[in-house]
């Protein structure tokens, strides 16, 4: 019984500092303003089995609540799918990547990333950028 104890005390406080999945990615937008039809700048990280991993765009008045947001699976619209997370460009997990903007409504957005591994069972989470990029007529 003891042994059960000691193996509880020291499992448990461990449990409390491992990372989840979703707060190892992260992604950023470099710019503040875009065109529709030019390429929209990001920077991401996480883990090597992130590669592959859906990003969209989303309308910024979209309730990103609780953070991250659990979705049922990938999203659909108002989301714009807008490519993947490539591989990954040196040993901090970073990529650096551009999509083509599509024809979408003027207006603010936020990058996204789909992340299923995030959730244990059905559906993911969305993981958002910080910044919001304005996207304009082209």
């Amino acid at each position: 019984m003891s042994r059960l104890v000691g193996l509880v005390v020291v499992v448990v406080p461990l449990l409390a500092v491992v990372p989840s999945a979703q707060a190892a990615i992260g992604i950023s937008v470099d710019q503040k303003v875009v065109v529709v039809g030019a390429s929209l700048h990001v920077t991401a990280f996480g883990p090597t089995g992130t590669a592959g991993m859906p990003v969209y765009l989303a309308p910024a008045s979209l309730d990103l609540t609780p953070d991250p947001p659990i979705s049922d699976g990938p999203p659909s619209a108002p989301y714009v799918r807008i490519g993947h997370l490539p591989r990954s460009i040196d040993i901090f997990h970073t990529r650096r990547m551009s999509f083509r903007v599509p024809a979408v409504p003027t207006g603010a957005y936020r990058v996204v990333v789909y992340c299923e591994p995030c959730v244990t069972g059905t559906g993911g989470s969305l993981i958002a950028s910080q910044q919001i990029v304005r996207i304009t007529p082209g």
